[in-house]
């Protein structure tokens, strides 16, 4: 009898695995409460709620506002790259071969990203932390790092970057006017397509064919 309720009893979880998951349970309400409610209006009390996390689990998992919103960012800044990463190793070799392709289908990619709701979130934390010094200490790291993130990824999209001063700027150039549309379509999300069209235009004029 024994031996068999240790059978069937089930595995329990290991108490990191149940931090992580909890923590990822925080920073999606986080964004989701932000997404529906504003930053102004999203407070500990709301996330603990949506997330079923209780408030020293919060608060253990991040003991200031300013790490939660800065975590919360990173959050998303890196899944919405991990989603990209894997959208392109889902395409097969041939698509990418030439710089054409490899413009339109970036340029597919990063409209599809950006058409993402809970950017309006970031852009309400990044809009706080103007006037919040702890606020904008959390964030100025995450920015730096998502930031890098892109540009290794455009420069294994185009290698010339990395050769050609040149095409590096056109490149900088592109990368900052996409990250700007992520803002722009919370006021004008009809121009995004224009936005993506110009940088496509330039990238085949930086990177001949």
């Amino acid at each position: 009898m024994a031996a068999s309720s240790a059978t069937s009893a089930k595995p329990r979880r290991h108490p990191q695995a149940r931090g992580e998951a909890t923590r990822l349970r925080i920073l999606e309400a986080t964004l989701a409460c932000i997404t529906e409610e504003g930053y102004a209006r999203t407070s500990t009390v709301h996330v603990c709620q949506r997330s079923g996390a209780s408030r020293g689990s919060l608060l253990h998992q991040f003991p200031t506002r300013a790490e939660l919103m800065a975590a919360a960012v990173a959050h998303l800044f890196e899944k919405l790259t991990a989603d990209y990463v894997a959208a392109l190793a889902a395409l097969r070799a041939e698509v990418l071969r030439s710089v054409t392709r490899r413009v339109e289908v970036a340029g597919e990619l990063l409209l599809a990203g950006y058409a993402d709701p809970r950017l309006a979130a970031v852009l309400d934390i990044y809009a706080a932390a103007r006037t919040d010094a702890e606020l904008m200490a959390a964030l100025r790291p995450v920015a730096a790092r998502h930031r890098e993130a892109v540009r290794q990824l455009a420069h294994e999209l185009f290698p010339a970057a990395s050769t050609s001063k040149r095409a590096a700027r056109g490149l900088a150039v592109v990368l900052d006017a996409l990250q700007g549309l992520a803002f722009r379509r919370v006021v004008n999300p009809e121009g995004a397509r224009d936005t993506i069209d110009g940088a496509k235009a330039l990238l085949v004029e930086v990177f001949p064919p």
